[in-house]
């Protein structure tokens, strides 16, 4: 995956080179042209301060929060300029205030606009982040691009662009119109042709969820959906352009489709598949994070998550989970994207110790060796008095995370490689805490990030007494201390 940026100047007082903006290349600069792209300039500058000002400063850390929390930090986190250029124009258009408004809404209707300002906004306010197909460009000039969900098409004058795609180049992006042209609000996101078709297909079969849960007409455009899911279809486009394909699979990728037609097509079947399957485990992973805190009339009126609290409640819950799981075998019989139910019994807690069992040590790949959750609580799995704790709240915060993580469902295994990776990273670090519930929180965020479960920073924050944003810095400071990694096979066993 890429990630498209854009930057004598141009006259037009925007701040990019010429041969970057009105003048491209040509001797004769329009002056209706530079109108135009002088009042959006100007509308740009206006709205970032507009959304930078203090009276936004508790949504502007909320929304950040939100954004980020579906990123993997080995993907790309706060520190990088790109993303967080992406998130705040993400803020700006697509994220809700209490109000039930966007943050260009607010201004729309807050501030005092020229004529030319309140047409720019008539067509921005509902301008949303979505797929372009580069369908056709002149190199250092312009791009042609097809939305691939409802077929409508542009033309986009960006050299920088147009130097640095191929026809067929699938761009994830916001496509701004200014005056009769069209530009790119930020940086995009570049994936290659061949993701289109099951991209398409996920697309389509979330939109028509997305419709059903809502009861909206499938007949009306993507607006809605594209920007209340926005952030997540970001988070899964930056995950697809780190795809990990298998060294056959990259290598079969080289052959010549002409002189190879059959295995060639083969390989990119194979392909089409492997995408698909990722698409679906990050739509459903963020669905079922959804459904286990939603009230099911089947289960007397409680959500997943409170019906396991009792016995008869979770013979309820796992009913349902079976008859998830017939579906998806069906699914996987048929050599369809399927999805791992179990994922759903972990978020629960309701896997059997035997499966919950299997997680190896961080440091050294030793398999842990008690076989009671109680033991931890009595001494004999953390003998608590023989780690060389090198600060009594050290030892507090373990403890305090231990016990959540044994309330959660967590396994004794899976809570000692808790406990084992906060001791090794107050050991590599000089770490004064100063909170431990802070600590204890962003510790269990993590534990849930390395088993891929997804509870929300928010709700931890409720539980512990601290800001989601607080456990947001703690949890990555843990991760980049210890290296972490997700997809570490330890993790998925």
């Amino acid at each position: 995956m890429r990630k498209a940026r854009f930057g004598r100047m141009c006259p037009c007082g925007s701040g990019r080179p010429v041969d970057n903006c009105c003048g491209l290349n040509e001797k004769v600069v329009s002056l209706t042209r530079v109108r135009w792209r002088r009042a959006g300039q100007l509308l740009r500058r206006r709205l970032g301060e507009f959304a930078d000002s203090q009276f936004y400063a508790r949504e502007a850390n909320q929304a950040q929060e939100k954004y980020f929390e579906l990123i993997p930090p080995e993907i790309a986190d706060n520190e990088d300029d790109f993303t967080m250029e992406r998130c705040f124009e993400w803020y700006i258009f697509d994220y809700t205030l209490p109000g039930g408004r966007t943050v260009i809404e607010e201004f729309r209707e807050t501030c005092e606009l020229d004529e030319l300002e309140r047409h720019l906004l008539a067509d921005w306010v509902g301008a949303r982040t979505t797929f372009y197909e580069v369908v056709g460009l002149e190199k250092g000039r312009w791009v042609d691009l097809r939305n691939i969900l409802d077929q409508t098409c542009c033309r986009v004058w960006d050299a920088t662009v147009a130097s640095g795609v191929e026809p067929g180049v699938i761009l994830y992006i916001r496509v701004l119109k200014v005056g009769e042209e069209y530009e790119f609000s930020t940086g995009g996101l570049a994936l290659p042709g061949f993701y289109k078709a099951p991209l398409l297909k996920r697309l389509k079969s979330d939109f028509r969820a997305f419709c059903r849960k809502r009861g909206h007409d499938q007949s009306k455009d993507w607006n809605a959906f594209l920007r209340d899911r926005a952030h997540v279809i970001n988070a899964m486009v930056l995950e697809l352009g780190t795809l990990n394909l298998s060294p056959a699979l990259q290598s079969d990728l080289d052959l010549d489709p002409f002189e190879y037609p059959e295995q060639a097509h083969q390989v990119m079947d194979r392909l089409s598949a492997h995408i698909a399957q990722r698409i679906t485990d990050s739509f459903l992973d963020d669905f079922y994070e959804q459904w286990i805190h939603q009230v099911i009339p089947a289960l007397d009126g409680k959500s997943p998550i409170q019906a396991v609290q009792s016995a008869s409640g979770r013979a309820q819950v796992e009913e349902l989970l079976k008859e998830l799981e017939k579906i998806e075998k069906i699914r996987a019989r048929r050599g369809e994207p399927h999805y791992d139910i179990n994922k759903v019994r972990r978020k629960l807690g309701l896997l059997p110790e035997k499966k919950l069992a299997r997680v190896h040590n961080l440091f050294g790949g030793v398999l842990l060796q008690s076989e009671s959750t109680a033991a931890l609580f009595d001494g004999d799995l953390v003998k608590w008095d023989e780690l060389k704790w090198s600060a009594a709240s050290h030892a507090a915060v373990a403890r305090q995370a231990a016990a959540t993580l044994h309330e959660q469902g967590f396994s004794a295994r899976q809570i000692q490689a808790a406990v084992q990776l906060w001791y090794e990273f107050c050991k590599k670090t000089t770490l004064r805490v100063r909170k431990q519930q802070l600590w204890a929180a962003a510790l269990v965020y993590t534990v849930h990030r390395l088993y891929q479960h997804f509870i929300p920073q928010q709700a931890l924050a409720r539980q512990f007494g601290v800001s989601a944003s607080a456990i947001s810095g703690s949890y990555r400071h843990i991760w980049r201390v210890m290296k972490l990694d997700s997809s570490s096979d330890q993790f998925k066993k």
